[in-house]
């Protein structure tokens, strides 16, 4: 999955102690999307151009998602390092948001550092 995909596709809501990433409009793919974010992060962060931030990071998911094991190697090895992310199944009556702008970490920003 590409970053311009995850970022055409993911919905981004931001409130003051979490930014969530809601993947459910990517139906049956939305594993492969939480995985491949979670990657880049790690990847970035190896750059140098992510550090952990104050707020904690939520990947929204429905109850038909399939989490890969790596998504959640790559989550432990964010956590080691002071990330604060989360892998959370949406509440059945939550609705997903309308419209949002989501951020995926980007190889063109490599001499800037992101709190994230």
């Amino acid at each position: 999955m590409t970053a311009n995909e995850f970022n055409q596709t993911a919905i981004r809501t931001e409130t003051p102690t979490e930014v969530q990433f809601d993947v459910r409009p990517f139906g049956n793919r939305q594993g492969q999307a939480i995985d491949s974010y979670l990657h880049e992060v790690l990847a970035q962060h190896g750059y140098g151009t992510v550090t952990p931030g104050t707020r904690t990071w939520v990947l929204l998911h429905d109850s038909t998602a399939k989490i890969p094991q790596s998504a959640h190697d790559w989550l432990a090895s964010l956590a080691a390092k002071g990330f604060s992310i989360e892998i959370r199944q949406a509440p059945r009556n939550q609705l997903q948001p309308l419209s949002g702008i989501p951020p995926f970490p980007s190889r063109s920003n490599k001499g800037a550092t992101r709190k994230i």
